[in-house]
């Protein structure tokens, strides 16, 4: 026996046993409790991939013929079985799954009847049949059926190119028809479930291993979707051999069942492991609570501090009830912990009784007590001593006080006596506050309120953070061979068993988003994976979502939000309103003096007669502009992660360097973010907790035709038969510009600069051997453009694509598109100015202009 035999026998032998485990996984619950561990073992999972590997190199382990695929005999029992239910009462969905049944069943009849003809012709007759039926059954099959089916008409041209007495070249058209029928069922399994990826990757790879032809570029596109196909393997181990369609309609959700069980299972341990394992408002389900939530997020304005020993307070808690010999065994822990936990009257196991919130409530007073008196009585103090008053409100302003009222129409007393009302009368205790107060821990309110404020020398000792982690390392001695104990996997969130918590959370996050991680969808958990996941990233990086609320949800941005963090659109934009602040609508010009060297910019001064959305800057954006010697700007949000696809977050790429902490950059993140927005069609909430909605209310106060542009636009890119991906961007065209007459006598030169046009491009992208987003080269992509004289002329245009036509005698402009032309009843009488602008672009024999 050879060792290409000996290595054949293996890689069979040992996929059919995974694929056995992976099967009596299925089985029952518990046996995915037993066996989860051992899908994550990494020995387990090296073993899958070098199986796998095996499995590609070996072209005759397991025979690719017709015998794979049949399905017919089973398919034509399903098919009479459905038709034994029918009856003159039977839904419509029947009728329509006997005629898919049927169309099914006659494929499979006539593939069965062209094997006696082992011909080239025969065999590439059969997959263009294969290849039209995918797209007869694209509105009616699942994704998986189209992407075996694919995988099938891949084989048959397979089998052509190998038949006897074909040309080489005839061969290697073949197998390019091949190659390309793989790479398109690759492409649509990407957006199905990981089960039907996986099961793509492997066999397409499985038979691209046995072309005859090889190139360079088959050569390199060959690992990386070997690596993309590994990485799946890597978290789900599924291991299935080819099979029929109707194993696919009967079987289809075995698969599926298993990886959300073993999804399931992780994220309960995941949570179960975590230190702070009390999760968001989203959580609460006890109604005392829920009608408690206002009053602790206003509390939490004035007691930020707590928060922060909630952390601690669990710790505490948690040692003490499993592993009370830990902490007489470290006494420095204890006493760390005690003096923590003091200062909220914890000073034994259970939460002390004997402080109530009246007591805590006057502790709270004392705080702000100096503010609120000089604001009640003394405000010619504030007036008289800016500087005071400057210091007082910046001091407050990180926990919501920037007016003389602390609260609209409440003031501190006022929230005192609210609290101590009979509608928060079941308050008795400290223990009360502390349990609302762990649930209110991760809101928005916490964060941004703990995380920003000034902390004394003590508080930034006691601070519950990796510092403090290692404080605690310290004090213990925790040594290298400690290392792996469980409080210090539980504070580095490593999973036990192989995959870190950011893999495992993003896995279930995105078969949340694809609507497989519960039989139906729940929206609350996808925000609470979504929300567990965010965490996660950020604490890679030691960041908190205070730090991401410095990005879009800080003083600086210039868009203007509600009380819950959308987007209030509006004429213009939230500039401050202090009259001796000029502010400015364009740069008309620039006068420049040769002699002195002395630059003067003519700004056009916004006034109050002019619109609203010509209030577009200050002399301070233009200064900030010069100071830092700003040219030009390059910005980009881009994918974080192109293993993630769904990643929650967008990294920054800007240039020059010189924009970092500017308006200018805060401006263009602002821009390229509610670009995103209306390409995706939904909105994210500009602070905790992020939630999503549609774009409705972003667009609202939009004419209905550019809100037609943008619907049509997501309806188009979110239909099942759209898998394409485009990139948008905003640029700016050129500026033209009108350079003066200068006499010999005149030291001064004048520029005048026409209005900027801020344009909108966009570029479909398709993904390139190694697995990257890129670029696709599409000349005759986005919408065309046509200058005509007349509406006669224009129905004449033979178009064939979304156009825009410039009617010039009728001053209009319209739309085709979907072979309907419109007339756009938002473009008013086109200016000369505008005509002489197109009028400038050349025009081919069509009228088209060339850009």
């Amino acid at each position: 026996m050879d060792m290409a035999e000996k290595n054949s026998i293996n890689s069979d032998s040992l996929l059919i046993s995974i694929k056995k485990i992976t099967d009596y996984t299925k089985t029952s619950d518990h046996a995915i409790v037993l066996l989860t561990d051992l899908l994550e073992n990494k020995y387990f999972r090296h073993l899958f991939a070098y199986s796998l590997n095996l499995y590609w190199q070996e072209f005759n382990s397991i025979q690719r013929d017709r015998k794979v695929f049949d399905g017919q005999e089973e398919t034509k029992r399903m098919l009479n079985h459905f038709k034994a239910k029918v009856s003159k009462n039977a839904p419509t969905e029947l009728g329509r799954l006997i005629r898919y049944m049927n169309l099914l069943y006659k494929t499979e009849k006539t593939l069965n009847e062209k094997e006696a003809t082992s011909s080239a012709t025969s065999y590439r007759e059969s997959a263009y049949m294969l290849a039209d039926l995918t797209m007869a059954l694209i509105d009616r099959s699942s994704r998986q059926i189209t992407v075996n089916t694919l995988l099938q008409a891949g084989i048959y041209f397979q089998r052509a190119a190998n038949a006897k007495d074909i040309p080489p070249e005839e061969q290697m058209a073949d197998e390019q028809l091949a190659l390309e029928m793989y790479l398109t069922a690759i492409y649509i399994s990407s957006y199905t479930t990981p089960n039907v990826e996986l099961y793509t990757l492997i066999q397409s790879l499985k038979a691209i291993a046995s072309f005859k032809f090889k190139n360079e570029s088959l050569s390199e596109m060959i690992p990386h979707l070997q690596a993309k196909c590994l990485k799946i393997a890597d978290i789900y181990p599924l291991f299935e051999l080819p099979q029929s369609n109707i194993s696919f309609f009967q079987d289809g959700t075995d698969s599926l069942i298993l990886m959300r069980k073993f999804l399931h299972h992780k994220i309960k341990d995941i949570q179960e492991k975590s230190f702070n394992s009390e999760k968001f408002i989203l959580y609460i389900e006890n109604e005392k609570l829920l009608k408690l939530k206002t009053l602790f997020e206003d509390l939490l304005n004035y007691r930020p501090d707590l928060v922060a020993l909630i952390g601690l307070i669990e710790d505490y808690e948690e040692i003490i009830k499993n592993k009370p010999d830990f902490l007489e065994a470290n006494p420095a822990l204890k006493e760390f912990l005690l003096i923590n936990l003091y200062n909220i009257g914890i000073d034994q196991p259970k939460i002390s009784q004997n402080k109530n919130l009246t007591e805590l409530i006057e502790y709270i007073k004392s705080d702000l007590i100096e503010y609120e008196q000089i604001v009640k009585n003394r405000q010619d103090i504030l007036k008289e001593q800016p500087t005071l008053k400057e210091s007082l409100l910046s001091k407050f302003h990180n926990i919501g006080i920037n007016k003389p009222k602390l609260l609209p129409n409440k003031n501190l007393i006022g929230l005192v006596e609210y609290i101590k009302s009979e509608k928060v009368s079941e308050l008795e205790t400290i223990n009360d506050l502390i349990s609302a107060l762990k649930i209110l821990q991760k809101t928005h309110m916490a964060h941004k309120v703990y995380t920003n404020r000034d902390l004394t020398a003590k508080e930034k000792l006691l601070q519950m953070d990796k510092k403090a982690f290692k404080s605690y390392k310290k004090t213990l001695k925790l040594d290298k061979k400690d290392s792996g104990t469980e409080i210090e996997r539980f504070f580095k969130k490593e999973s036990l068993s192989g995959h870190t918590h950011i893999v495992m959370l993003y896995q279930a996050y995105e078969a949340s988003l694809k609507g497989w991680y519960e039989e139906e969808h729940n929206p609350i958990q996808e925000q609470i994976l979504r929300l567990d996941l965010m965490q996660e990233l950020l604490a890679k990086d030691n960041w908190t979502f205070a730090d991401l609320d410095k990005n879009i949800d800080s003083p600086w941005i210039m868009v203007d939000q509600d009380s819950e963090g959308w987007m209030k659109p509006n004429a213009s934009l939230p500039l401050i309103e202090d009259p001796r602040v000029k502010k400015y609508s364009s740069l008309e010009g620039v006068e420049i003096n040769h002699t002195t060297g002395e630059i003067n910019f003519q700004l056009k001064e916004w006034k109050t007669s002019d619109p609203l959305y010509e209030k577009l800057f200050t002399i301070h954006d233009l200064n900030e502009m010069l100071e830092r010697k700003i040219s030009y700007i390059s910005f980009s949000l881009d994918p974080a992660d192109p293993d993630m696809r769904y990643h929650p977050f967008n990294e920054v790429y800007f240039k020059p360097h010189s924009l970092y902490q500017t308006q200018f950059l805060h401006t263009s993140l602002m821009a390229d973010y509610i670009l995103k927005f209306l390409t995706m069609g939904q909105e994210v909430q500009g602070r905790y907790p992020y939630q999503i909605r549609s774009i409705e209310q972003l667009i609202g106060h939009m004419p209905e035709e550019l809100k037609n542009i943008i619907y049509d636009f997501n309806k188009a890119k979110n239909s099942k038969n759209s898998n394409s991906i485009h990139r948008f961007w905003i640029e700016a065209e050129e500026i033209p510009t009108a350079i003066g007459t200068q006499d010999k006598s005149d030291d001064i030169q004048r520029i005048s600069l026409d209005h900027v046009r801020m344009v909108v491009k966009k570029h479909k992208m398709v993904l390139d051997k190694e697995g990257n987003l890129v670029d696709q080269d599409e000349k005759e992509e986005g919408w065309q453009h046509y200058v005509v004289t007349n509406l006669e002329e224009a129905k004449k245009l033979k178009l064939n694509l979304p156009s825009l036509i410039y009617v010039q005698n009728e001053r209009k402009i319209y739309s085709f598109e979907n072979d309907e032309m419109n007339l756009l009843s938002l473009s008013k009488e086109l200016t000369d100015d505008f005509l002489s602008g197109i009028n400038k672009f050349p025009l081919d024999k069509n009228q088209k202009v060339k850009v």
